[in-house]
């Protein structure tokens, strides 16, 4: 099988203590906009975005010159922490 005909990508991730964390797309998963790199940030652990409780920071990245296209930010309403019984 060749790498480039599966259809999905799967990351499996050891979870670190940090002070933010974020998501990054290569494609923008709602446009498919391939010309920029998306990515969406929070304070925490980057569960709060995947599970899309938060409205995130969001940066697009052009890809041809890495310059920053547009942002906006998200309010930092909740994020996730790891505590040494697992996430608050």
């Amino acid at each position: 099988m060749n790498p480039s005909d599966g259809r999905i990508g799967v990351a499996i991730l050891r979870m670190v203590m940090s002070r933010s964390s974020g998501v990054g797309f290569t494609v923008n998963p709602m446009t498919g906009d391939r010309t920029k790199v998306m990515i969406e940030g929070n304070w925490g652990i980057g569960e709060s975005i995947v599970q899309g409780i938060v409205v995130p920071d969001v940066f697009y990245i052009n890809k041809e010159n890495l310059t920053l296209d547009s942002m906006s930010i998200g309010e930092k309403l909740k994020y996730y922490e790891l505590v040494e019984s697992g996430r608050s």
